[in-house]
């Protein structure tokens, strides 16, 4: 059984010469020694392994804390049922391009549509976000990276202050070491004064790394220019999709999914298994923005 993975784990090692079954094995020892720890399949540990850029150690951490915070955060990994976030859906362009960018990495692009403020829900949007990528790495397979971009053109400064700190400590603690999307670019779009305010109350939360790849640009011919024009969409002067066209095959692609993000539910940390000496730690961080002084 391959689960949800489209390619196999033979045309894994086949295509992608660095992945190799004997640290595959490995990994799957070290799990057999985890009893907190839901089993993995040989594409799921393959995935993160090429992410990890093959650190045997980075990949259990990884691994580990990727169930942990999966198993913490119902906000972001429970009730993944697409019919339960239809407004969510209808305020949040995902697009998976087609062409990935000059240096092999899958570039997905964000966009967020102006809304009312009782539509924004920090957690709704992260876990729609989550789901996308999920099912990325399941059609996809193992990839070098992930660049992101991201178009905060309708970004208020509202919405930054009603999102719980909580909730963005653990969602930045995931995408920067637990993730499957390893991250080798963010781009931001249309980000002006209120990307200096977000940067403001985000920046304790990232690793230097993730900043170091993080870019702000001006105008499309510099985005076109650090991508490629074949992975940036049309929108911003690339040849790429609109989008719009993007967002639409990306629903369909989550539909595709739906029964298996509603399984993977099921795959989480049992705590009273847990090790001793293995102790999950506490990354969360109570509180909302309202009590971050932003000039």
């Amino acid at each position: 059984m391959n689960g949800p993975w489209k390619l196999s784990a033979e045309g894994e090692y086949a295509r992608c010469s660095e992945v190799k079954k004997s640290e595959v094995n490995m990994i799957q020892d070290w799990l057999s020694k985890q009893p907190h720890l839901p089993a993995m399949s040989e594409n799921h540990i393959i995935v993160y392994l090429r992410a990890c850029k093959f650190s045997l150690e980075k990949t259990k951490e990884a691994i580990d804390l990727n169930f942990t915070i999966r198993t913490r955060y119902s906000d972001f990994f429970g009730n993944r049922r697409l019919d339960s976030m239809r407004k969510t859906v209808k305020h949040l362009d995902m697009s998976l391009m087609s062409e990935r960018d000059k240096n092999g990495n899958v570039v997905v692009c964000y966009r967020l549509k102006p809304m009312d403020l009782s539509d924004w829900s920090y957690a709704e949007f992260t876990k729609l976000s989550m789901m996308s990528q999920d099912v990325c790495n399941w059609e996809l397979g193992s990839a070098p990276g992930y660049v992101f971009v991201h178009d905060i053109k309708n970004l208020t400064f509202s919405q930054i202050i009603q999102s719980p700190i909580s909730l963005i400590a653990a969602s930045l603690k995931y995408s920067q070491e637990a993730s499957a999307c390893s991250i080798r670019g963010i781009h931001i779009m249309n980000g002006g004064s209120i990307f200096e305010k977000l940067f403001t109350v985000i920046k304790p939360f990232l690793n230097q790394e993730v900043i170091d790849v993080m870019k702000v640009h001006s105008n499309y011919e510099d985005l076109v220019t650090a991508i490629g024009a074949q992975a940036v969409p049309k929108d911003y002067g690339g040849n790429g999709k609109s989008i719009q066209e993007g967002h639409d095959e990306m629903i369909k692609l989550i539909e595709k999914y739906q029964d298996d993000l509603i399984e993977e539910e099921k795959h989480r940390v049992d705590e009273k298994k847990r090790p001793e000496g293995n102790k999950a730690g506490d990354f969360g961080i109570q509180g909302s923005f309202r009590k971050i002084e932003v000039d």
